[in-house]
């Protein structure tokens, strides 16, 4: 019974020990003020812009259309990125939809040396080349408003890993903040892995979106 005791502590403490893997990581810091930057900052102004905007501004009409956009950057070496955007032939007319992608998108400020530590390449074959993979998506349509952040990391088992532990980060972060708008979208995104890439997920209703923009919403 002793060595039964024994052993289960030192069970519990390794699961304790994964469980915060992360914490004081400096790269992993910079990515929850990413996060964080992305919904509290990025994403509300988005949605505040349009709900205190003028009835005959045009602005809310555009919500009624569907946007689909994605943007990838693909850092691979030096003189060897590769980015995919959506945007990069489109004027700078005024639509929210698309500054909203653009302000998302913060991988447009990064080479290949300045590529933050939270992105890795993904372990493989020393023959075979895998860049470091960042990606923003969003889309809108008659069913909800989504937001997707995509980082590359090394292995899927970390992806799964780093995505708890975020999950855990944005559940104890909503509790921070009163404002509707805030305390909403953290309920809809949620963090995930896609193989060996961490994905921030955003799924926010119709009904929810049309609720947060509505002039009486508290």
């Amino acid at each position: 019974m002793a060595q039964a005791a024994t052993t289960k502590q030192f069970n519990v403490k390794d699961e304790i020990e994964q469980k915060d893997e992360f914490d004081g990581n400096p790269d992993i810091e910079e990515l929850k003020s990413l996060i964080s930057t992305a919904i509290e900052k990025t994403v509300v102004s988005f949605i505040s812009g349009i709900k205190s905007s003028d009835k005959n501004s045009g602005l809310k009409s555009l919500l009624s259309k569907s946007y689909s956009l994605k943007t990838l950057h693909n850092f691979c070496a030096e003189d060897w990125i590769e980015i995919t955007d959506p945007l990069r032939a489109v004027t700078n007319e005024d639509n929210p939809i698309r500054d909203l992608h653009r302000n998302l998108d913060v991988g447009s400020n990064w080479e290949f040396a300045s590529v933050p530590g939270f992105i890795q390449a993904q372990e493989g074959p020393r023959k075979q080349k895998f860049c470091k993979a960042f990606s923003v998506s969003t889309a809108l349509d008659s069913t909800e408003l989504s937001i997707k952040l995509l980082f590359s990391q090394t292995d899927s088992l970390k992806a799964f890993r780093l995505a708890g532990y975020l999950n855990n980060f944005m559940l104890d972060r909503a509790h921070y903040f009163q404002d509707p708008i805030t305390t909403e979208l953290y309920h809809y995104t949620h963090a995930t892995s896609d193989y060996p890439n961490l994905v921030i997920v955003t799924r926010l209703p119709r009904g929810s979106l049309d609720s947060l923009l509505a002039k009486d919403a508290k």
